[in-house]
């Protein structure tokens, strides 16, 4: 299957610098990326619009398009659905950092979390607390001409989607562990989330963390054969971010690049 397809998510890289991650993309023969926003690459904690744009400079010289912004929030302690104030008010400077962040790197697509409840919580609760808390950041990024792309994180595949999350600005994604082992699943997106609101599929293999295809047990060639079938249009993103691959990640690219150009 050709490259073109996909986008590739910087993670992988973290514990790389980002000259080292742009030139190990651009050797594997890869043209879009999807940006993960953290240390030490491009944070919306640190730097302002120059130096950001300036890092962004870096994908652009080497033929590689940025489609979509990730800021990192999981690895901060940031989290939108909670119920602490100190919390929220973090979360919302960070994200308004961040729709800055995403404009300067040239994308106007930003990958969001919806946060998530504590073991003790209600997770229906702690989702309307995340839509609330999301509302007026929408706003801002409809403004900025941004379109935020909601990661359903285990609300999605064989459910109703997001029943709380209904506004028409936002798009939703799903990853590979919310679809494998559930027959159909692919199809029922249609229905639950609905097609025209589907923007991307988190593609990795598994089970047991986000791995290189092949080095898991899912057929996830099957899977993005059946999202480009279903979902003409949606774009799949490539992610690979499991420990094993953190001391030699341009390897594991490689390998990988290697399988998907075969499928």
């Amino acid at each position: 299957m050709d490259l073109q397809y996909f986008s590739i998510c910087t993670k992988a890289f973290s514990k790389n610098s980002l000259p080292y991650t742009v030139q190990s993309l651009q050797r594997a023969g890869w043209s879009d990326c999807v940006l993960w926003g953290g240390v030490p690459h491009v944070c919306p904690l640190y730097g302002n619009t120059r130096t950001w744009a300036e890092k962004a400079g870096w994908f652009q010289s080497a033929g590689i398009t940025i489609s979509a912004f990730y800021p990192e929030m999981a690895g901060y302690g940031l989290n939108p659905a909670s119920a602490d104030r100190n919390s929220k008010c973090r979360t919302k400077d960070y994200l308004l950092r961040a729709i800055d962040c995403c404009v300067a790197v040239g994308t106007r697509r930003i990958l969001l979390y919806p946060g998530a409840a504590l073991e003790d919580e209600d997770r229906d609760q702690a989702l309307r607390r995340s839509e609330e808390f999301y509302q007026p950041v929408f706003e801002k990024m409809a403004a900025a001409g941004i379109t935020p792309v909601l990661m359903c994180a285990g609300y999605s595949a064989g459910k109703e989607g997001f029943p709380i999350f209904q506004n028409s600005a936002i798009k939703f994604a799903v990853s590979s562990d919310e679809i494998m082992g559930n027959a159909g699943a692919v199809k029922g997106l249609e229905r639950s989330v609905g097609k025209e609101n589907l923007a991307l599929l988190i593609l990795f293999d598994g089970p047991g963390g986000h791995l290189v295809a092949g080095d898991g047990i899912w057929d996830v060639k099957k899977l993005a054969e059946d999202w480009r079938m279903h979902f003409e249009g949606a774009s799949m993103m490539v992610q690979f971010d499991d420990r094993r691959y953190v001391t030699d990640a341009r390897r594991a690219l490689q390998i990988m690049t290697k399988r998907i150009l075969a499928w």
